[in-house]
C-alpha cells in the first residue's frame, strides 16, 4: 500500500500534535513543580553539605527530604483532581520500587563516604527519570543522563568540590528543567491543533 505525499506530511503533522499535546499536559500537571521542588532541595542541601562537616549535615537532608516529601504530596494532592491518569499509579510504584532497590544498594554497598553516598543517591534518582523518560517523555530520560554524567564528571574529577557541583549543576539542571517546561511546554506551537 503506498502512500502519497500528502498523506505522509498528514500522519506526521498528527504525530506532531499528539507530541505537543502530551508535552502540554505533562506542563500542566504536577512533573514540573516535582523537577524545581527538588533541585532546590538538592541545591540547598548539596551546599550545606560543602559546607558543614558534621553531625548536623544527617538532620540538615533529613529535614530537607522530609520536608520535600510533604511537599511532593501536597503537590499530588493539587494535581490529582486536575490530571487522572493510569499512569499515576505507575509512577508511584516505580518510585517506591527505586527506593527499595536503593536502600538495598545501600545497605550491600556500605557507602563510607558522603560522596560516594550522594553519587548512589543520584544515580538511583536519575534512573528514575531516565525510565520516566522511556516510558512517558524523552526529555525526562534526557535530564535523566545529563545529570547522571555531570555526577560522574563531579565524581571522577572534582571530589573535593563534589557538593557545590552537585548544587548548581545537579539541582540547577532540575530546577531550570522545571522552570523550561512551565515556560515553553504550555504554549501551543503554530499550526497545533487544540482539541478541547
Amino acid at each position: 500500500m503506498e502512500i502519497s505525499k500528502h498523506e505522509a506530511r498528514q500522519a506526521l503533522d498528527a504525530i506532531q500534535n499528539i507530541r505537543q499535546q502530551m508535552r502540554r499536559a505533562i506542563a500542566m500537571g504536577s512533573a514540573p513543580y516535582y523537577m524545581i521542588l527538588w533541585g532546590a532541595i538538592w541545591f540547598v542541601g548539596y551546599i550545606c553539605s560543602h559546607f558543614i562537616r558534621n553531625a548536623n549535615l544527617g538532620w540538615i537532608w533529613l529535614g530537607l527530604v522530609g520536608m520535600g516529601s510533604l511537599l511532593s504530596f501536597i503537590i499530588g494532592m493539587r494535581f490529582r483532581t486536575k490530571m487522572r491518569s493510569e499512569s499515576s499509579p505507575r509512577f508511584m510504584y516505580l518510585w517506591v520500587a527505586i527506593t527499595i532497590y536503593a536502600a538495598l544498594v545501600w545497605w550491600v554497598a556500605a557507602p563510607t563516604r558522603g560522596e560516594q553516598a550522594s553519587m548512589l543517591i543520584v544515580a538511583f534518582c536519575m534512573f528514575g527519570y531516565v525510565i520516566t523518560g522511556i516510558w512517558v517523555e524523552p526529555s525526562a530520560a534526557w535530564v535523566g543522563i545529563i545529570v547522571t554524567v555531570m555526577a560522574v564528571i563531579g565524581y571522577a574529577c572534582f571530589l573535593p568540590y563534589f557538593s557545590l557541583w552537585m548544587a548548581f549543576l545537579g539541582g540547577g539542571t532540575l530546577i531550570l528543567s522545571g522552570f523550561y517546561i512551565l515556560h515553553r511546554w504550555r504554549k501551543p506551537h503554530p499550526g497545533e491543533k487544540l482539541h478541547g
